[in-house]
């Protein structure tokens, strides 16, 4: 059985689950989803940039020129991580 805790925090990540799946979708009509057409190539590219940028905002402490933000990049990564995982299992 789950206490208040654990449901505040099952909560909170539904919450920015569904936050991720919106951008999901508003990225994918901005970029015509084009990761899916270069395959696992492609997904990795993009997870390695966010991922170099979260290095940079974090370890290196650099401001992001493009006003992105740790959190921003974090949701990034997950976006890119989930549609890897869908394309992995099929979907185009």
């Amino acid at each position: 059985m789950e206490n208040g805790e654990e449901k505040q925090k099952i909560r909170e990540i539904k919450k920015i689950t569904k936050e991720i799946i919106y951008l999901i979708r508003m990225k994918g009509r901005d970029y015509q989803d084009s990761c899916f057409k270069l395959g696992d190539a492609g997904f990795f590219v993009r997870i390695f940039d966010k991922v170099n940028r979260l290095k940079s905002l974090t370890w290196d402490k650099k401001k992001s020129e493009i006003d992105e933000t740790v959190d921003d990049t974090i949701i990034d990564i997950i976006g890119y991580s989930l549609l890897w995982l869908y394309h992995r299992k099929g979907g185009t």
